[in-house]
């Protein structure tokens, strides 16, 4: 009796394990096809850097554009996502008829750009999208309403290389991952967008023009700042030990520390506090996505507390941060 009884509870452990072994199995199996990861939170997975189809480019004059785009950006983005400059511009000249968009209101403009935002992923709608489904005036009808010698071109986001891309299997309809997350978790001011054409006075007799290659947030100084990636710190550079900014301290470099992303860019984070990076982190430190990284300042060529946000790819070509950076993740 003890035999079979030993006999019968082995059958059951057996039964048990294979049924246990085959919801493994079918787990990994849905894992690997909707590229889900076991135990892994949802807003930390293991998602991939995807080149973008189009990536942002810098506008022609778009010096004219600056301060109503900071405007629009400083109330929208962290509550409804992101659209690049160029993006916001080809969609307003489209839908206008107008190579010149300035003399277009402030509400048309505002309009625009949350006419290209998909509200629920704070993501900007998929431009292969917006190319099928806008009805957008012919070029030849637009009215050129410019009324001084600046020169606008027409920016055609619809074609890539004259390639149209509603009908090309190389532009997709779906979102692309967005890997990153926001380095602050504070109140924050943008100052200066990527690709922005500047001219910075940095001391009375000292003037700086040029195409940003970043995002500036400014903030007070002191201000937490998180990684945006999971990656390996490749430089941490300390060459200022006060807060002031470049008109009195004079210091080209300033403080930094450069992050190399686990799936492909690097990003640098400037004019930080001297010393903030936490002291377990050194050269060559592995750290998380989302963890304390410094704290920032006005430190190298800076004329106020901000954090500089910079991200180039692996062979050196400036990215927009913005770009892969999801809004969704606090």
């Amino acid at each position: 009796m003890k035999l079979l009884k030993k006999l019968l509870m082995t059958k059951i452990g057996i039964i048990v394990l294979c049924v246990g072994g085959l919801l493994v199995l079918i787990l990994c199996l849905v894992c690997a096809i909707t590229g889900a990861s076991i135990g892994a939170d949802s807003a930390y997975g293991n998602e991939t850097f995807e080149q973008i189809e189009t990536p942002n480019k810098e506008v022609d004059n778009c010096g004219l554009y600056v301060d109503r785009y900071k405007e629009i950006l400083n109330k929208h983005l962290l509550s409804d996502g992101y659209v690049t400059l160029e993006r916001l511009i080809f969609y307003l000249q489209h839908d206008n008829g107008v190579l010149d968009t300035r003399n277009l209101s402030y509400e048309v403009w505002e309009e625009a750009y949350l006419a290209n935002l998909d509200l629920e992923r704070k993501q900007m709608i998929p431009i292969k999208t917006i190319c099928k489904t806008k009805n957008f005036q012919p070029f030849e009808q637009w009215i050129e309403i410019s009324d001084d010698n600046n020169e606008f071109l027409e920016i055609n986001l619809c074609k890539v290389d004259g390639v149209d891309i509603t009908t090309s299997n190389n532009f997709s309809e779906d979102f692309k991952n967005m890997p990153y997350i926001f380095p602050i978790k504070d109140d924050f001011t943008i100052t200066s967008f990527i690709f922005e054409s500047r001219n910075v006075i940095l001391m009375a007799d000292q003037f700086l023009e040029d195409v940003h290659d970043a995002w500036d947030l400014a903030v007070p100084i002191g201000t937490d700042f998180y990684s945006i990636c999971t990656g390996t710190i490749t430089d941490i550079v300390n060459t200022q030990f006060d807060d002031n900014s470049y008109d009195v301290s004079k210091n080209d470099v300033g403080n930094y520390v450069t992050v190399a992303c686990e799936n492909g860019p690097t990003v640098t984070y400037r004019h930080i506090k001297a010393n903030s990076v936490p002291s377990e982190y050194k050269v060559n430190s592995s750290i998380a996505r989302g963890d304390l990284l410094g704290k920032t300042s006005t430190t190298g060529m800076s004329t106020g507390p901000h954090l500089h946000l910079e991200m180039k790819s692996a062979e050196g070509e400036t990215l927009d941060a913005l770009e892969y950076i999801n809004l969704n993740i606090d």
